[in-house]
């Protein structure tokens, strides 16, 4: 990569940033929804696979406007949520519960999809300012994508979280009656809530 000398060549670094954001994301996200508990997660990992291949396909249009070969740069953000997202995924308990895994990777996606949504923006104000206008839509498509993917993932880990938390409350009800009976709950009372006092 060239040597940034003026505005121009900043916007064509950060284009090369991106570039290479996406990509990473292109080659995380089958392995992401491989690897989801939750069929919505999965899907919503799929559907935003193909939106990261046209985010893909919008950058390599861009710099070809821009009269440049696409160049990846590196995007250390994005690698750091990467292996952020492993490393939990490595290090959790075999017991953990799935949805606290999924939770994980929403989390992860969620982070990478603010450092896009950033970036994107940052690439537009930049792009207006060098009078490079006529790129624009292309990455406000890409930003869209992003900003609605955000919104998904936040909707999707409220109700993870909530599923997660009445499993937790169940398990509590039922070792509650244990205690109060002085008998062992089965494994189905532990999982069904009883009657609650008024």
């Amino acid at each position: 990569m060239s040597k940034v000398t003026d505005p121009r060549d900043l916007l064509v670094h950060d284009l090369g940033v991106v570039y290479a954001a996406e990509k990473l994301i292109e080659a995380a996200l089958p392995k992401m929804a491989k690897e989801a508990n939750d069929d919505e997660l999965g899907t919503g990992f799929e559907r935003h696979l193909e939106e990261t291949r046209e985010h893909v396909s919008n950058l390599e249009e861009v710099f070809r406007l821009l009269g440049e070969k696409p160049q990846r740069g590196k995007s250390p953000a994005v690698e750091g949520l990467t292996l952020q997202h492993k490393g939990f995924a490595a290090a959790a308990a075999d017991d953990v519960q799935p949805e606290v895994l999924d939770l994980v990777a929403l989390g992860s996606a969620a982070a990478t999809e603010h450092h896009e949504i950033s970036a994107y923006e940052s690439l537009i104000t930049l792009a207006e300012g060098v009078g490079e206008t006529d790129i624009v839509p292309l990455l406000e498509r890409n930003l869209d994508q992003e900003r609605n993917m955000l919104a998904r993932a936040k909707d999707l880990a409220r109700r993870l979280g909530s599923q997660g938390s009445e499993l937790d409350e169940d398990l509590r009800l039922g070792l509650e009656r244990e205690r109060q009976v002085g008998a062992p709950a089965s494994d189905d009372a532990r999982l069904e809530p009883g009657p609650r006092s008024a």
